[in-house]
């Protein structure tokens, strides 16, 4: 398909090819400045752009890339940025400007995607790979520039495999004296984990105003090799309790402790877990949660756990009466208000509960 010009069909210098699930084929006719379209036996279908910098125009579009609901990637290298298109033409959005800092471009060319359908471009003349999500946010960097592993040297081409390897042609341009020209594989880098999940203490008593919270700590751990930014959320059966964002380097691990008032909870048993989320293409996601044990919401008074308010509950306050946190005599489940000591204030609260049942 296709002839030197600038007609229907014909082509000035093309650059890169994509493929969508209905085998239409998306070629950037990069001296036309445009993208053209056609089905699978080369019959012309449509066309889009022209020159200039302002939306949906183009300096030079070098890779293309279509995800799974067709929507249709770009890197309009001469603007140093990346557009979004529907399968038909229609603009969505772009991102990127000149520069090297992240989500800046120099020259930008290949594009591949994830199975999570992040974008992998190739950052020519900034000698690196840059991974956003679908809606341009920035994700994560690699590659210097170098002729070492993981080194690179004014990159173009990029794909992604089905494990979400990515593959990285190392061209070399314009570098005399280099010794790239070669093919990089990367890993996926993205894997985070819940490491731990541990709560001050199982039972809290509904109804109750609870002077300290029960502090539930979370170990979060980057086992990837790109930094991560995640939300932290734990879970009282499948009712999120709180979040914390959080940012990782690759191989840290950070404690996030969350403050937790369950005497506001209906009375019952609780799952409690933590997981870390939106951790795109992780390829490990069943570590990304936790469980940390049962937690217990009482009916106020019911010290024993038995449903009742009545002598046993007394017993138990009696016995561990006059201690506090820290001590070996203190009795979690007697600290009724949760202040940390055992006193006439939670013999007050099974007197106001006395003779009840569930």
């Amino acid at each position: 398909m296709g002839y030197l010009g600038a007609g229907n069909g014909q082509f000035y210098s093309p650059s890169g090819i994509a493929v969508d699930n209905s085998n239409n084929v998306y070629v950037t006719d990069r001296n036309n400045d445009r993208v053209e379209k056609f089905d699978s036996s080369g019959s012309f279908i449509s066309v889009w752009g022209s020159t200039g910098s302002n939306s949906g125009q183009f300096n030079g579009p070098q890779g293309i890339a279509v995800d799974s609901a067709g929507t249709v990637y770009v890197s309009d290298s001469g603007n140093n940025r990346i557009e979004k298109f529907t399968g038909s033409g229609v603009f969505l959005a772009t991102w990127g400007t000149p520069g090297s800092l992240n989500g800046q471009f120099s020259s930008p060319e290949g594009i591949g995607l994830d199975s999570a359908g992040n974008i992998f471009v190739a950052d020519t003349f900034n000698s690196r790979i840059q991974e956003f999500l679908q809606n341009g946010t920035f994700l994560t960097t690699f590659g210097t520039f170098g002729a070492g592993n993981g080194q690179l040297a004014n990159p173009l081409g990029v794909a992604v495999d089905n494990s979400d390897n990515v593959y990285v042609t190392d061209s070399d341009l314009l570098i005399p004296g280099t010794a790239s020209n070669r093919v990089e594989v990367f890993a996926p880098f993205h894997d985070t984990a819940v490491t731990s999940l541990t709560l001050s203490r199982s039972t809290a008593y509904s109804g109750i105003t609870m002077s300290q919270p029960v502090k539930l700590t979370v170990m979060v751990s980057n086992l990837g090799l790109a930094n991560e930014t995640v939300w932290v959320q734990p879970f009282a059966n499948a009712t999120i309790i709180d979040q914390q964002n959080v940012t990782l380097s690759s191989g840290s691990s950070h404690q996030v402790i969350f403050s937790w008032f369950p005497s506001t909870w209906a009375r019952g048993t609780y799952n409690i877990t933590a997981q870390v989320q939106v951790v795109s293409g992780d390829p490990n996601p069943i570590n990304n949660s936790i469980q940390g044990g049962l937690f217990y919401v009482r009916m106020r008074g019911d010290v024993i756990g038995d449903c009742k308010v009545n002598i046993l509950d007394l017993i138990q306050i009696a016995n561990t009466f006059g201690s506090s946190l820290g001590q070996t005599s203190y009795n979690s489940n007697a600290d009724l208000n949760n202040d940390g000591k055992t006193n006439i204030l939670d013999l007050v609260i099974v007197a106001q509960s006395f003779g009840l049942s569930c």
